[in-house]
């Protein structure tokens, strides 16, 4: 490489930096190619204005309720673009970014303590321009390679997550903004990653600010985002009047106690990863054979049949290796639950964490008969798979607005709402209503051609969004995040092996 070219590369960093104090382009860890545009190239890099100016808000009593659960990592989402002028893309990127925080001041803040604060709340409120500085909104790393043509999950495996994205995977400081992105520039491509504090967005707030980001990309001036933000004052406030309410009495669904585990203390660098297909041809026979075995009024969905699924093997795995495998433990989003109902466009956390408890010696000895007659795939599990979905679906059905009205009020019966430790054994984690494929980012970037969630947890699962195929959409893709020998027999179940081919 050229050394004159590098030593320009610093400089024009270094100009953006103090003019705009958002852009930043690094280097990565590796030697790479340097992280800004080759100066001979004509397209204008874009450049950010300061962040715009907001009022301090509390986190709502649902965002604080999964501070106390132990909630307290980074999400991250990477989506992917096919494109040969990546220049443009960049640009078109940049801008969008720069509008959505304009519309959404708050997407440019941080989470922090609210000071002398006697419950320990948190707020959300803007950056100091010194901090803005040095943890930018749009971070871009130029990578001399190809765009992986497909599972780029191994792409990051390889080259270690921390060099394609903005954030570590949990908060390691007092800093934690709200969001922030990276753009991996490859040839033919652009690899966004998305990461987000978990506190204060949900995956239905993913999926929103994905959308308006696309709106803000394809807009060829100025884009309106008000009526979004007025949005966010109406959700907050629906949230907020809920500890009003008189207390529900507790119904009978919700007497079922049992204690949770602690999550298993893995490394994150040691947690194995890998994306099965299921066949929709496949799911909807187990899902058609589990419902003709039910009671009349009782169904179970096709997200309950893959929640079962998994945790069959998850199950199965757990056993062989002397695990926890009892509960499996996954998020319900309450926008469309609580009453009023949040508006579609709220940016916030909606989440209540539910669990369903198996019964130990039913799952053994109903896996024990399966392994007797292995031949009788998928027949011999279906009593096992009826069940265990129609607990799921009890449990989701459970969790109603009457649900959400107790566990307000039980929070507020905490004097403090300290960071709690994450519990569960199995975690299941449903993105399949996650709407990146169906955004148009404009004509330069185009459609999202992939999609990888990163958020690490141990023994979890991502139901991912079906891509697009042709008229259709292609099969069910499920991630698994688990230790390597587990994750290898999962990956061989029979039932497993059946559902994909």
């Amino acid at each position: 490489m050229d050394i004159g070219y590098f030593t320009h590369a610093k400089v024009l960093v270094e100009s953006i930096k103090k003019r705009t104090g958002v852009q930043e382009i690094r280097a990565s860890e590796t030697p790479l190619v340097p992280c800004c545009h080759n100066p001979s190239k004509s397209t204008p890099l874009v450049e950010m204005s300061l962040p715009v100016a907001f009022e301090p808000f509390l986190l709502s009593s649902l965002e604080h309720y999964l501070v106390v659960a132990g909630i307290g990592s980074y999400g991250c989402n990477y989506f992917i673009f096919r494109t040969e002028n990546t220049d443009d893309a960049l640009s078109t990127l940049n801008t969008g970014v720069t509008r959505l925080v304009q519309e959404l001041p708050f997407l440019a803040g941080e989470v922090a303590p609210v000071a002398g604060d006697s419950r320990r709340r948190l707020e959300v409120r803007p950056s100091s321009i010194d901090v803005f500085e040095k943890c930018p909104m749009l971070v871009v790393r130029e990578v001399n390679s190809p765009l992986p043509a497909s599972d780029f999950g191994r792409t990051i495996d390889a080259a270690g997550d921390n060099a394609y994205r903005p954030l570590p995977p949990k908060p390691d400081g007092p800093f934690q903004p709200v969001l922030r992105f990276q753009a991996n520039m490859f040839h033919g491509g652009i690899v966004l990653c998305f990461c987000w504090n978990h506190l204060l967005i949900d995956g239905t707030a993913v999926s929103n600010v994905i959308q308006m980001l696309a709106s803000c990309c394809r807009a060829e001036t100025s884009v309106s985002l008000k009526s979004i933000r007025q949005q966010q004052d109406l959700g907050r406030k629906i949230i907020s009047d809920i500890i009003e309410r008189p207390l529900p009495e507790k119904m009978s669904a919700d007497d079922e106690s049992f204690v949770l585990h602690n999550l298993e203390e893995v490394a994150t660098e040691s947690i194995a990863r890998e994306t099965m297909q299921f066949s929709p041809r496949r799911i909807d026979e187990l899902k058609t054979a589990c419902n003709e075995r039910l009671s009349v009024g009782q169904y179970c969905t096709t997200n309950d049949i893959l929640m079962a699924l998994y945790w069959i093997i998850g199950a199965r795995a757990s056993i062989a290796h002397g695990k926890r495998f009892l509960a499996i433990s996954f998020a319900v989003s309450m926008a469309k639950r609580c009453r009023p109902s949040l508006p579609d466009s709220y940016i916030g956390s909606t989440l209540v964490l539910q669990s369903v408890q198996g019964n130990q010696h039913e799952i053994v000895d109903a896996l024990s008969t399966i392994d007797s007659n292995p031949s009788s795939i998928p027949d011999a599990y279906t009593p096992l798979l009826a069940k265990l979905a129609t607990q799921i679906r009890a449990k989701i059905l459970a969790t109603d607005d009457q649900h959400l009205t107790r566990t307000i009020h039980e929070l507020y019966e905490m004097s403090q709402w300290n960071p709690g430790q994450g519990k569960g054994d199995l975690l299941f984690s449903n993105l399949s209503f996650n709407g990146c494929y169906k955004q148009d980012f404009g004509p330069v970037l185009g459609p999202v051609v992939g999609f990888e969630p990163r958020t690490v947890y141990p023994n979890m699962a991502y139901l991912k969004p079906r891509r697009p195929v042709g008229t259709g959409l292609g099969p069910w893709e499920l991630t698994l995040m688990f230790d390597p020998k587990r994750l290898e027999m999962m990956k061989n179940d029979p039932l497993l092996v059946w559902a994909s081919t």
